[in-house]
């Protein structure tokens, strides 16, 4: 976008406020094609697995894109009788078809000659992602069966009796620890409910993982991890890849979306399912493995993240269609979400789905409430410890002289909220306010420094390598954009400043309390500089005492870690 503001003359029509707008009003209509996409497909294990059956409006575009093209027919259609004519440029070809096939009717439409060459471009392109995704999932098979096999027991023994499954997400730092292996989303709830004389095993779901697989094996082999390399055959790894193809073939380009034609749209989504679909026969392995390594239970409770993404989809679908114990299946819903989230938007009917866990638990009561005024029945619901949040202390304000940047693990997030800000970088230079940066946990910082062609930070700008604890000891004030950690710098004590988006809803996650607090509305790029002036300079003392208002309404509707809260796993 700012490549194309340099090159072209004339303002940038913004469809900000437009996209916000149709976002609500397109939510309902979105949440009904989903589920006649799940009921056209029987609600197979096939559908689920898709990226489009999760909403994760996060990392999938298909939304932002239906706002955008409803964002920009509301612009046209008030904009007829005052502008000859616009230019509209779309990030590509079969976004550009949608457009178009969607203004035909309002207006005349001219496109660039021989711009059907980029429709047959871009669909080779999406084949040819499938099969280089396809030779790396079958290299990853093998590279992790044999590492699995090198660290094998001789005599591999099912587990008896009730078993508690957690379904882990762990990455090098998690593998690093001493210990009984811990993930950031569960924490100290395996060796709690060890303490409870609960058996617990552990499933490992590798992430971003540098370390030598045969190291990670063998730590794996050391905290009572169910390893399902350990129970599949070759048989079983083919039959996974197929399973991954299969998801292409589940999503259905017949079914009509009410407000305008999608065609365009989901035959583009359909590629993309085909290019990246492999990857997810990793966690088709689960079903095989799962029914030979449960075959002596008498019962089972599965835990798994609540987050509507395909890592915890297999678990609840074998338990009810595929083995002979019983079985109970927790999804935990660890942070605060905005309400842009579609993912936490439940369709009607999609609860009763095999794929859908027995029970959800919440971080406290703020949770309950907003995952029931969004959809879920209240009886599926119950609040639970607030495992990932950090409790901190407050610290006095004369120890907080760093401007915090909390980053995404959303790459376009990371680029717009540096972008952002370092078109601010003269007047924080000339108020000689220290920046200090914190990566998502799971995102290298060579790969933000290339996004945004430096070759290292600005002057007085700096990485926090430690803890998130470390980072708002030292911050008076934190800027935010599609990060739940915007929750820890609230509960600090310390001044969020959530940067509104340009070309998407804006991700406030704590868009929940911003009724009550206005001042946790987002930011504009063009309103950044005078907030900051009243942060650091003029009106500091105001903003502190309204933050510690709401970090007091947080901390009623958070539940800490304790036997009681943590008894609702049992």
């Amino acid at each position: 976008m700012r490549a194309w503001e340099q090159r072209l003359v004339g303002q940038r029509i913004s469809l900000k406020e437009f996209i916000q707008t149709e976002s609500i009003k397109q939510r309902p209509f979105i949440l009904d094609w989903i589920a006649r996409q799940r009921e056209a497909n029987d609600d197979s294990l096939y559908w689920w697995m898709t990226d489009l059956a999760g909403r994760n409006n996060m990392s999938n575009r298909f939304f932002d894109d239906i706002f955008q093209i409803a964002a920009l027919k509301f612009w046209v259609n008030e904009n007829l009788s005052s502008q000859k004519e616009i230019l509209i440029l779309c990030e590509d070809s079969y976004l550009l078809q949608a457009a178009k096939t969607n203004l035909i009717p309002f207006v005349s439409v001219r496109t660039q000659p021989g711009w059907q060459m980029g429709l047959l471009i871009e669909t080779a392109y999406y084949f040819l992602r499938g099969g280089a995704c396809l030779v790396r999932q079958i290299h990853r098979f093998w590279r992790h069966r044999n590492a699995a096999r090198s660290s094998r027991p001789a005599n591999l023994e099912p587990p008896q009796g009730q078993v508690y499954l957690i379904h882990q997400c762990l990455d090098d730092k998690a593998l690093a620890q001493d210990g009984q292996l811990a993930c950031r989303y569960f924490t100290v709830l395996p060796k709690w409910l060890e303490s409870q004389g609960k058996l617990v095993y552990r499933l490992p779901w590798l992430f971003n993982i540098a370390l030598p697989l045969d190291k990670v094996y063998q730590r794996l082999r050391e905290s009572s991890c169910f390893v399902p390399d350990d129970w599949v055959t070759w048989k079983d790894y083919i039959g996974a890849l197929w399973d991954g193809f299969k998801t292409t073939l589940a999503i259905r380009h017949s079914i009509d979306y009410k407000s305008f034609n999608l065609k365009a749209l989901v035959i583009r989504e359909r590629l993309k399912q085909l290019a990246t679909g492999f990857s997810v026969s990793q966690f088709f392995l689960y079903k095989p493995a799962l029914k030979r390594w449960g075959d002596g239970l008498t019962s089972l409770v599965s835990i798994s993240h609540y987050e509507s993404m395909q890592p915890e989809r297999v678990q609840p679908y074998c338990c009810r269609t595929a083995v002979k114990f019983d079985s109970k299946c927790i999804g935990y819903y660890h942070s605060l979400v905005t309400s842009d989230y579609l993912a936490y938007h439940t369709p009607k009917g999609e609860a009763k789905s095999q794929v859908f866990p027995d029970a959800i638990i919440t971080n406290g009561d703020l949770a309950r409430s907003l995952l029931i005024k969004q959809g879920l029945d209240s009886e599926k619901v119950q609040s639970g410890p607030a495992l990932r949040q950090h409790f901190t202390p407050t610290v006095s304000d004369d120890n907080r002289k760093y401007l915090g940047v909390l980053l995404s693990l959303d790459l376009q997030a990371v680029t717009e909220t540096l972008d952002k800000l370092y078109a601010h970088l003269d007047w924080i230079s000339d108020h000689k306010i220290p920046v200090i940066l914190k990566p998502h946990p799971m995102m290298r910082k060579e790969v933000i420094l290339t996004q945004m062609a430096w070759t290292d930070l600005p002057q007085r700008w700096e990485w926090c390598d430690g803890e998130m604890t470390d980072l708002l000891t030292k911050a008076r004030c934190c800027i935010t954009m599609a990060t739940a950690s915007i929750f820890d710098v609230l509960l600090s004590g310390c001044i969020a400043l959530p940067l509104d988006r340009e070309l998407s809803t804006p991700w406030n996650y704590a868009d929940l309390l911003e009724t009550e607090f206005p001042i946790l509305k987002s930011v504009s790029s063009e309103h950044l500089c005078q907030r900051l002036e009243k942060i650091f300079v003029t009106s500091s003392q105001g903003y502190q005492e309204e933050f510690m208002k709401i970090r007091e309404k947080l901390l009623a509707g958070l539940n800490p870690v304790s036997g009681e809260t943590l008894s609702v796993f049992l």
